[in-house]
């Protein structure tokens, strides 16, 4: 049975030290980005001669966005195996990911499917609650021909159903590739250690998910932090200071510990 990286702590085991902890931020573009550091295959060249005139323009745009190109490279880079640090995704991230997929595949979904305008106005908690539609409407599936489970049988609530769930088949083999999982061990907030610096990071408006993540990568034992959020910036020093954790907020910094 191959060695988890966390030991019964919750620290990561030395030989993944130094550690950069992966934020939500950075792990959506990391999962954007899968397939991008291939160079085209033959069919992907053929794919090309036949496609919508309009894809080039928009592949053209996509490309040219520095921080996305800048990713491209980080996942390029990971997949090398030539690491000096070691890219660590946690439990919680992880989750956010399953939470952003739902909502983007679902609004893609509808956005190919009928009117664009129909999402405009929407805000996550309302498309929760039309995802709970499906999800309600697939249990009746299931309870009517008696099978038992959620993800099964060939109806357009199921197939739907797969679109907009994440995989996690997929997530292991491709979108999370090169990136160790870390479990959340042990992980313990005393009411007492929320009046040391998660006080701070409080008062400074940082929100509690935003607080979480630098306590999660710091119970970890990491010594870099990834993302791309710009909440991080006006307490980039004080967590340098206070935690002895540093910020990578582009591309290149991340590259150039990585």
């Amino acid at each position: 049975m191959k060695e988890p990286p966390v030991t019964r702590n919750g620290k990561l085991r030395k030989k993944y030290l130094p550690a950069l902890y992966i934020d939500t931020s950075l792990l959506i573009e990391y999962w954007l980005t899968e397939g991008m550091e291939r160079p085209p295959n033959e069919l992907d060249i053929l794919f090309k001669k036949n496609e919508n005139p309009l894809y080039p323009v928009v592949r053209e745009l996509v490309e040219s966005d520095a921080q996305l190109a800048g990713v491209v490279e980080i996942r390029r880079k990971i997949l090398s195996g030539e690491l000096k640090t070691t890219p660590v995704v946690g439990s919680a991230a992880m989750v956010e990911l399953m939470e952003w997929h739902a909502d983007s595949t679902f609004r893609q979904v509808i956005a190919d499917s009928s009117s664009v305008v129909f999402l405009r106005e929407k805000d996550r908690r309302e498309v929760g609650g039309l995802l709970r539609r499906v999800l309600d409407r697939r249990r009746r599936e299931i309870a009517d021909s008696k099978e038992h489970t959620i993800r099964s049988a060939n109806s357009g609530t199921e197939a739907f159903i797969d679109e907009t769930w994440l995989d996690s088949s997929y997530a292991f083999s491709h979108g999370l590739r090169g990136l160790v999982q870390a479990d959340l061990v042990s992980f313990r907030l005393p009411v007492r250690k929320t009046w040391g610096y998660p006080s701070l990071y409080a008062y400074l408006q940082l929100s509690l998910r935003d607080i979480l993540h630098l306590l999660f990568a710091l119970h970890l034992g990491c010594r870099f932090f990834g993302s791309f959020h710009p909440e991080y910036a006006r307490v980039k020093d004080l967590m340098f200071e206070e935690n002895g954790i540093t910020l990578l907020s582009t591309p290149r910094e991340i590259l150039e510990v990585l």
